[in-house]
C-alpha cells in the first residue's frame, strides 16, 4: 500500500515516471495486490494479477471496498476512514 499526493500530481512527468516504475518494480516482484491511496482523487487504486513488469487488472475505489484474501472476503473498509478529513467534511 502506498499513500500519495506528490507522486500523483497532474502533469507532472517526472511524478509519472515514479509511479510507473514504482509499478512495474513491485509487479515484477510478484507482489499480488498493490494499492494506491490517491490523496489527490480520494480513491484507492487498486493493481492485482501481477505479470512481467505489469498489473493485469486495475480498480479504482471510491466510496468502499472489499478485502479479499486469497479468495476469502476478510473486511470491508470505508475509503473515506482512510483518507485524511477535509475541511467540508468537519461539522
Amino acid at each position: 500500500m502506498e499513500v500519495a499526493d506528490s507522486t500523483l500530481e497532474r502533469g507532472s512527468s517526472a511524478a509519472r515516471s515514479v509511479r510507473t516504475s514504482k509499478k512495474r518494480l513491485y509487479a515484477r516482484a510478484g507482489i499480488p495486490i498493490y494499492w494506491i491511496i490517491n490523496l489527490v482523487d480520494r480513491s484507492i487504486e487498486i493493481y492485482t494479477q501481477p505479470e512481467n513488469e505489469d498489473y493485469q487488472q486495475q480498480t479504482t475505489a471510491t466510496e468502499g471496498i472489499e478485502v479479499v484474501l486469497e479468495g476469502t472476503a476478510i473486511a470491508q473498509l470505508s475509503i473515506a476512514n482512510l483518507l485524511p478529513y477535509q475541511s467540508s467534511q468537519i461539522q
